[in-house]
């Protein structure tokens, strides 16, 4: 199993698991997570021997979240409408952030970092900084839900760098 890119052994430390949730943000249990995936054999639940940390923990939130938020339910695809209105705007809005706690796109985020060796591809911050990374979509497609766009319409990047490149498009 590997942790920030570096070999660990066969299993993490609850303090590796712990510093992981707190960089994300995450809402859990670092000794629940320890405890479920000790009693699984660090296997996935495909029964393959977990690969790093990070999408152990992932993972799991991506379980808690669609509990927590989806009840287990399936989101539909949403389409935009014509002539909103302001109220229905922010509706759309809060309704993609919602879309965005969904576990198939936490694993495609996780996915498009991994392949950016979880690094800012603007200014190379990233993990080993202690930088919080986004996955930005370069273009946003009518009818896509966030976790169905292509590896070429993904790219990680530091909250900074996000928050800037969305300020130069307004």
């Amino acid at each position: 199993m590997k942790y920030k890119g570096k070999e660990i052994g066969k299993e993490p430390t609850l303090e590796m698991i712990v510093e992981y949730i707190e960089y994300m943000g995450f809402d859990l249990d670092a000794k629940e997570i320890y405890d479920h995936y000790k009693s699984k054999g660090w296997l996935t639940i495909k029964h393959k021997p977990l690969k790093t940390v990070e999408s152990m923990v992932n993972a799991f939130n991506g379980k808690v979240i669609w509990h927590k938020y989806n009840n287990g339910e399936k989101v539909e695809k949403k389409t935009k409408k014509k002539n909103k209105t302001p109220k229905q705007e922010k509706k759309e809005k809060s309704d993609y952030y919602e879309l965005l706690k969904d576990p198939r796109w936490q694993k495609r985020r996780l996915e498009i970092m991994q392949r950016d060796n979880f690094t800012c591809q603007m200014c190379g911050n990233g993990l080993t900084n202690g930088v919080q990374l986004n996955v930005h979509h370069y273009v946003y497609h009518k009818g896509y839900l966030p976790w169905e766009y292509p590896d070429k319409d993904l790219i990680t990047l530091c909250v900074n760098c996000h928050h800037k490149l969305h300020e130069n498009k307004k």
